[in-house]
């Protein structure tokens, strides 16, 4: 069994993230190019506008970065399991 992914949602630089466990899988996509992922929860995910370009302009210091999209796709982690589990069981008959 895997660790729960975390949100990364954190308001200041300094703060620690979000204890909470993700919820979705977000694909960032600046106008300039360079694209990240990061990680929310249910309850900051309404913020991933904000907090998408907060995180391109930490990630990416040296440019100024627009965000142009965002992908927003949600982590089924308890399916990918479970489609693990059975392959294995499978497996061993």
């Amino acid at each position: 069994m895997t660790a729960a992914r975390r949100c990364s949602y954190v308001k200041h630089a300094e703060d620690p993230p979000c204890p909470v466990a993700a919820f979705y899988l977000l694909e960032l996509i600046s106008r300039e190019g360079p694209r990240c992922q990061v990680k929310l929860c249910r309850d900051h995910v309404h913020k991933a506008w904000e907090f998408g370009q907060f995180t391109l302009y930490h990630r990416f210091p040296k440019q100024e970065l627009k965000l142009a999209a965002i992908r927003l796709m949600p982590i089924l982690e308890q399916k990918a399991e479970k489609k693990k589990a059975k392959a294995k069981s499978a497996g061993q008959s």
